[in-house]
């Protein structure tokens, strides 16, 4: 699935005239809302790293979009993505993490959330567009 996925999107950008570079990339996600700009690369999902104290307790929710996809689900559930399901993400990909501290502050309306996250590890694969030899 995942090489197939792959090959759609080399093919994308070969009939706009690119060859294409693949990697596989992890961010680590520590705040509530992150912001991450993939200008013109294409990435596919394929896991998520929680620590034991998220899948196992908070077992908060983690919403993530861009204007090609989302997917939004509790942390346990998180836990096996990537096992056959994978998500096209392009042009930007916004995280946001809910967990029953951050859902407490904004209730009362705090503008920061205060606490502490637990990392969050995003690993995907990046498919950038290279110049043509």
């Amino acid at each position: 699935m995942i090489k197939t996925l792959i090959d759609i999107e080399k093919r994308r950008y070969a009939q706009e005239g690119y060859d294409t570079i693949v990697s596989s990339e992890d961010i680590n996600v520590v705040d509530t809302e992150m912001c991450v700009n993939l200008g013109n690369d294409t990435i596919i999902l394929t896991g998520f790293v929680f620590d034991d104290d998220t899948t196992c307790g908070e077992d908060e929710r983690v919403t993530i979009v861009s204007p090609s996809d989302a997917i939004s689900e509790n942390a346990s559930k998180l836990a096996s993505f990537g096992n056959g399901r994978y998500k096209v993400m392009r042009d930007y990909m916004i995280v946001k993490r809910l967990n029953s501290t951050t859902i407490e502050y904004l209730k009362r309306g705090d503008d920061e959330t205060q606490g502490t996250q637990s990392p969050l590890t995003i690993s995907f694969i990046r498919i950038s567009p290279a110049k043509r030899k």
